[in-house]
Formats: C-alpha cells, structure tokens, sequence
C-alpha cells in the first residue's frame, strides 16, 4: 500500500484542530482564485499560479512564478548589473487539498 502521505495527515489533523469546515461560499472562494498569483511562502520565488480547483478530489493545481514584482531584468534600479541572487521558481505541476490552499490564498480567520 506505502507510506503515508505526511502532508496530507498533518493537514487531516490541522482540520481537526482548528475545526474548520470547507463552506459552499469558501469553496466559490477558491474556485474564483483560478488563473491568479498567490502569495506562497514554501515557494522558492514566494509566489504561485493557481491553475486549477478540482473541487470533487478536493485538490489544487499551482505551479511557482516568478512574482509580480520580481525584477528578472539583471539589472538593479540605479540601472547598475544585479548583485544579489534572483531566486527561479522551480519546475513542474505541483498540488495541495483545498484546505490548503485556502489557508495560503486567502487566509483563516
């Protein structure tokens, strides 16, 4: 069968902890999210796409993007070659439950 899967029992338990339960309203929440940036802090850039809200297998596609206020230009603001290091978003299709995502999108309460 495998391992468990520790990120999917550590967000079943928060659940249980926080008592928080998935409304119709919050889900039409994330839902509108489709297609917007999002602020990740576990993202190598701090920011994510949300692509997708698969509401019946209770999961989010997103991928990490380069902020909007990323400066990509290898230039500073003086006009001057960049000195510090510009952070890449890493590759690939990534997922998380809704419960997730709306901790991260939009915030608990």
């Amino acid at each position: 069968m495998g391992e468990p899967n520790p990120v999917r029992i550590f967000t079943t338990l928060m659940m249980i902890k926080t008592d928080k339960v998935m409304t119709e309203g919050m889900i039409d929440d994330l839902i509108v999210m489709e297609g917007q940036q999002f602020a990740y802090n576990f993202s190598a850039t701090g920011c994510a796409l949300c692509l997708n809200v698969d509401v019946e297998n209770d999961t989010v596609y997103y991928q990490e993007c380069y902020s909007r206020y990323a400066n990509f230009t290898g230039k500073n603001r003086f006009g001057d070659p960049r000195t510090d290091k510009l952070h890449h978003p890493r590759p690939g299709l990534k997922t998380m439950t809704m419960h997730e995502f709306y901790g991260a999108a939009i915030g608990w309460v």
